[in-house]
């Protein structure tokens, strides 16, 4: 029998009441400004050191009607994603946000920005222009993106942001990566002590409560796992790659198959969290976030050289012994279709084979994709037998 863990069935209650979750709600029942970003090229850490809570802004755990934002974005060229976040929007479900913060990581999300400001009710900050390119002239340019968006907030909310303040809020959630790297670590075990459904959970609960209460929650769990000793059972080790995979409903269909998820390459997974920000090794605070947030050890597809990207997949596969990779592409999600081909057949160089899948955004894990997954696991299964 799988020990409960009182700390997950507390960050499972948080997901639970999402959008408007509970520790949000008492977060503005004090007066208190939430607000909303739409990408993790957003520096949390200097809404943070506003006063603010932080808040990203995602779709559930389940497919939804997109009727009305498809009336406003192209299916044929904009991601469900996209369109999840705009209903959602339209049909009010973020009305508790005092304003957006956004930026350009791709179209869909500039196109969102545009459209939301023009058909709902939310205050959206000037968008923060991301560079393409990993160097110091991108890092240099992207510093003083930083440094007016600590502006924009300023003037928006007619509030001070001292240097301190963005100090202290570097320290805090830099304790959360750490804290959620001892997590990922124990997933490198035969049998982890946490499945990857729960710890989807776990990231998601991060970006949607005050960052204090969610680090007080990290540390219970871990010391949780460490009494109970916790070991989930399971064979074949798998890691997955994607965009926005958050659902936790389609991750555990997925584990149900007899799989474990023990390592991912999704911006709503590890590479939300991978990087601290390394405060010594630059001479400022805005140009230590600059650095970190163009995500210079797991970047982002969109980013140049795709060199660097492909190569921390196939460490992050050969560090966590992985059998197979699950590739969740997203239908009109350019990035990553124009992304796949570049580390696909590296890792299969590696003998590490991939299923490429097509999905919709909160899909659930059920037709040609679920025969699609069981006929891999299947191959896979094969092969571990004849090794």
């Amino acid at each position: 029998m799988t020990e409960t863990l009182t700390a997950l069935e507390e960050i499972k209650e948080v997901n639970a009441s999402f959008p408007f979750t509970k520790p949000a709600k008492k977060w503005k029942e004090k007066g208190k400004k939430v607000v909303g970003w739409t990408c993790i090229n957003v520096p949390e850490e200097i809404i943070h050191a506003a006063g603010m809570m932080p808040f990203r802004i995602t779709g559930g755990n389940e497919e939804i009607s997109l009727d009305r934002a498809n009336e406003y974005l192209y299916r044929d060229s904009t991601c469900s994603f996209i369109r999840t976040v705009l209903e959602l929007e339209l049909r009010g479900e973020y009305d508790f946000l005092d304003c957006i913060a956004s930026c350009s990581p791709c179209e869909g999300v500039i196109r969102l920005t545009e459209v939301g400001s023009h058909y709902h009710n939310i205050p959206i900050l000037p968008m923060l222009d991301v560079p393409r390119k990993l160097n110091e002239r991108a890092s240099n340019w992207y510093r003083v993106e930083l440094i007016e968006f600590k502006q924009h907030l300023e003037r928006f909310f007619d509030v001070e942001i001292p240097d301190e303040a963005v100090a202290n809020s570097i320290e805090l959630y830099n304790k959360t990566r750490a804290s959620l790297r001892k997590l990922h670590e124990l997933r490198k075990q035969d049998n982890p002590p946490i499945s990857g459904a729960e710890m989807t959970e776990v990231v998601n609960a991060s970006v949607r409560m005050p960052r204090e209460e969610f680090n007080f929650l990290l540390d219970r769990l871990l010391e949780e796992i460490k009494a109970t000793k916790r070991a989930l059972p399971g064979k074949i080790r798998l890691m997955i790659s994607g965009a926005l995979v958050n659902a936790t409903p389609f991750i555990k269909a997925l584990e149900d198959l007899g799989i474990m998820i023990i390592a991912d390459d999704t911006c709503t997974g590890s590479r939300y969290w991978w990087e601290p920000v390394d405060v010594d090794a630059y001479p400022d605070l805005m140009t230590a976030l600059s650095w970190r947030y163009m995500g210079t050890q797991c970047p982002c597809p969109r980013r140049n050289p795709p060199t660097t990207r492909s190569q921390w997949i196939l460490d992050t596969a050969k560090d966590f012994n992985v059998d197979g990779a699950i590739a969740l592409t997203m239908r009109n999600c350019a990035p990553y279709i124009h992304d796949l081909p570049l580390w696909k057949t590296k890792l299969e160089d590696q003998g590490v084979p991939v299923l490429d899948l097509d999905i919709e955004y909160g899909c659930a894990l059920s037709g040609q994709i679920r025969t699609r997954v069981e006929a891999f696991i299947e191959m896979l299964s094969m092969e571990m037998e004849v090794a």
